[in-house]
């Protein structure tokens, strides 16, 4: 049963049994609020994840969150634009843990960093990621890196700061595995650090100014291991540095983010030589001009296309074809050049448009094996709505609309199209517009059909003069 109510008139907290025995607890602010008024438990999870925008924690309310959760915590996701001046404290009491990633932070950590890393309190301690907004502060690192010998090796580390300030680091963790850096304030040499890394699998290069073909020809011979790569905004890669990657043929992964020199050429030889590709993101990249080659990769699984120009459905078409494995499909403000629709794709189960499609009723023809599918659009026709509709295995499906003053969203008919038969839709965003001609008795009984409906569900208001309204269960 659902009910539509102004969001200070709050119902009594309902969380699903599968959200309380989840090892796995995202908090939101309903969450939040369970714990706190409710005193709600969730003696299974281990990883917790505090990074939702919605939140306002303190050290008091972050306390008594972590408390709810398994006392044998591991992981913990924690953005720290919050007012959490103690938070440290609260977090050494869970011996357990082996991750912990710090979000938006931007006041001095090397006291707690140099805690963190001492194996007499985290002794199984392995991962390590630190997102700042401020990168001045990741100087005072050095200090307490310098104690490292001591400390247990990491196996993933995220970072953004000067490599050479953390070659004591590195000298001590060669069982990295997995890197995250960017390296915005990075010189070549800075990167030339990463080639003392020998097993490393997953590379992950952001704001790559200043990273040349030599000095990558130098990580691609010394890490040999090398599964993941990922490059975003290297622009001193030429054409050797690409067929430097073309190396590597037990390569899964490969990102291409805003490559200048990214070209049809390039891309041909690393489809040329590296046909284990499971997942292929190239965006930003004005150089290709033909993506033909990617459908002899057979394996591939999943596919990100962003602003890339000049390419057409056809070709689309063809690699949705001759990649039988191609389960993701990402179009990312991909504008197609043809005007002959594409077929259906019957293998896809993501799918994601960020831009208007103008034959989004073709493509989801034979969508029966979808599970989550997200379009950007301006208006959502009554027949589109029946194809959605007819795609009875979603499970995730946001529609983000364009804002236009004079889109009036959804309207009763096309809502009770769209999420007919919907038994395991648990997320629903229509976001992005009002909806006055949207009723909410139409709503509620759309609902019906979607029996699993629970979570992160996000509703825009029917009337911007009306009270928003919130989903709530009961």
């Amino acid at each position: 049963m659902y009910s539509l109510q102004p969001p200070l008139n709050r119902q009594p907290h309902c969380i699903s049994e599968n959200v309380l025995n989840s090892p796995r607890l995202l908090v939101t602010e309903k969450i939040m609020r369970a714990i706190k008024e409710g005193g709600f438990l969730f003696p299974q999870a281990k990883e917790i994840d505090l990074t939702h925008p919605s939140l306002q924690l303190n050290t008091a309310i972050f306390s008594k969150i972590l408390e709810s959760c398994s006392p044998q915590l591991t992981h913990v996701k924690l953005n720290c634009s919050y007012h959490l001046k103690n938070w440290f404290e609260v977090i050494q009491n869970y011996a357990h843990l082996t991750s912990l990633s710090l979000k938006n932070w931007t006041r001095p950590i090397s006291q707690e960093v140099q805690c963190l890393l001492d194996p007499s309190l985290f002794p199984n301690f392995e991962n390590l990621e630190l997102e700042l907004l401020d990168l001045c502060p990741i100087g005072k690192l050095k200090e307490p890196l310098q104690l490292l010998p001591k400390c247990p090796p990491l196996t993933s580390l995220s970072i953004g700061c000067t490599l050479r300030d953390l070659q004591t680091f590195l000298n001590n963790n060669l069982q990295l595995e997995h890197l995250e850096f960017r390296g915005a304030l990075a010189t070549d040499q800075d990167f030339e650090y990463i080639a003392q890394l020998s097993q490393l699998e997953s590379l992950k290069i952001l704001f790559g100014y200043h990273l040349s073909d030599q000095t990558l020809q130098k990580i691609v011979n010394s890490c040999s291991h090398l599964k993941h790569l990922s490059f975003h905004q290297c622009r001193l890669l030429t054409q050797e540095g690409f067929k430097i990657i073309s190396q590597l043929p037990a390569l899964e992964s490969v990102t291409f983010d805003n490559c200048k020199n990214l070209t049809d050429l390039e891309l041909q030889m690393t489809v040329d030589n590296c046909p284990e590709l499971k997942h292929l993101t190239i965006k930003n990249s004005k150089g290709i001009t033909s993506i033909e080659c990617i459908s002899k990769l057979s394996k591939l699984e999943s596919l990100t296309l962003g602003a890339c120009p000049d390419l057409s459905d056809r070709e689309l078409q063809m690699i949705v074809d001759g990649c039988p494995h191609l389960k993701h499909l990402v179009l990312d403000l991909h504008p197609l050049s043809s005007h002959s629709s594409p077929k259906a794709f019957p293998q896809l189960e993501s799918l994601k448009l960020t831009f208007p499609f103008p034959e989004l009723t073709t493509i989801l023809a034979n969508g029966q094996n979808l599970k989550h599918l997200e379009i950007r659009i301006a208006t959502l026709s009554l027949q589109e709505a029946v194809a959605i509709g007819n795609c009875h295995q979603l499970q995730r499906l946001a529609i983000r609309f364009i804002y236009d003053a004079t889109n009036r969203g959804l309207t009763d008919e096309v809502v009770q199209a769209m999420l007919q038969n919907k038994p395991e839709l648990t997320e629903l965003d229509i976001s992005g517009t009002f909806h006055p001609d949207l009723s909410e008795e139409a709503l509620l009984a759309a609902f019906e059909s979607c029996p699993a409906l629970e979570k992160r569900t996000f509703l825009a208001w029917p009337d911007p003069k009306k009270t928003p309204f919130n989903l709530s269960f009961s």
